[in-house]
């Protein structure tokens, strides 16, 4: 397993395995099973509503047979993106010759997901371009992850971000995205900070018939400086390492829209 991406000036993109143990750099999976390891990974729930799983970001189903959670309905929900806690109890094989796991869920953090939207068709006063800071940023299954940090009042005012496709950048083609994260904090003055993690589907930004388009990401640090870095986006390919200093619970997830 790679070790921890570069943060703030420089984001660093690498193919990963995917499952980070809590407190432990690297793991292994075949050295059987204990009941005091547990695991942290980002999810996606998937089920119906009386039996539902996980699809970890490498693509491997964690199949739910106990848990410490209470899933109310905020959590049933198809496609729902998390944070997940969980102990590994035992695997087997399946269709398609690779394994399931079978888990006991320990905890969960839900986790804002949205879709990019694109840039000749916003609202620019109300997507803003109020500077954020970006600590990491990877993908993982079909989504771009941004570990962000910002700046508030403590208002309860939620804070507006979005991934915005440059659908007008002159070097754009169908290899290459230009995608820009932005941020309203609705005239918020900095006071606090608060952070979290985003999930965006880049799905729809892979052109059809090809599988795997170059993401051009940047973001207006607080330095008012804009910071940019590029990484190749697969819809079928292996995902990249959350760094461990944001694998954690996502606090404050509930300060932004």
């Amino acid at each position: 397993m790679i070790g921890l991406m570069k943060t703030l000036s420089r984001l660093k993109w690498a193919v990963l395995s995917a499952v980070v143990m809590a407190g432990v750099s690297s793991c292994d999976w075949d050295d059987g099973y204990s009941l005091d390891k547990f695991y942290l990974s980002y999810a996606t729930m998937t089920g119906t509503p009386r039996d539902y799983d996980m699809i970890l970001d490498n693509g491997a189903k964690a199949e739910i047979v106990a848990s410490d959670v209470y899933f109310s309905d905020h959590i049933r929900v198809e496609g729902l993106r998390v944070l997940a806690n969980y102990t590994v109890l035992d695997d087997r094989n399946n269709a398609e010759g690779t394994k399931d796991y079978l888990v006991k869920l320990n905890f969960v953090d839900t986790l804002l997901c949205k879709q990019p939207v694109y840039a000749s068709q916003i609202d620019e006063e109300e997507i803003g371009d109020d500077p954020i800071r970006v600590n990491e940023a990877w993908f993982g299954g079909k989504y771009l992850n941004i570990a962000f940090t910002f700046f508030h009042e403590a208002k309860g005012v939620k804070h507006f971000l979005n991934l915005v496709v440059n659908d007008a950048h002159p070097d754009a083609d169908e290899d290459n995205v230009y995608v820009e994260f932005r941020h309203n904090a609705y005239g918020e003055e900095r006071f606090r900070e608060a952070g979290g993690v985003v999930s965006f589907d880049l799905t729809s930004l892979v052109p059809e018939g090809k599988n795997s388009v170059t993401v051009h990401l940047s973001h207006v640090d607080y330095n008012g400086e804009t910071i940019e870095d590029s990484g190749t986006f697969r819809l079928k390919g292996n995902n990249l390492t959350p760094p461990e200093n944001v694998l954690q619970k996502s606090a404050f997830s509930n300060m932004v829209k």
